[in-house]
């Protein structure tokens, strides 16, 4: 994780790939309590592609 930003009760979460492209997710403040995210976290990420919109 790169950064975070507050919009309302929205949340954009930037991700970062190992092959260093930008992913920004979307994401409920309150889905965002039920995570330990950090600043230079490495995680996985994963979702349905329906669920996927890109820009």
């Amino acid at each position: 994780m790169i950064s975070e930003a507050l919009i309302g009760t929205v949340v954009n979460v930037y991700l970062e790939t190992s092959n260093k492209k930008q992913i920004v997710v979307q994401l409920q403040s309150r889905e965002l309590d039920s995570l330990d995210l950090s600043i230079g976290l490495s995680l996985y990420a994963s979702w349905h592609p329906e669920d996927c919109h890109l820009v």
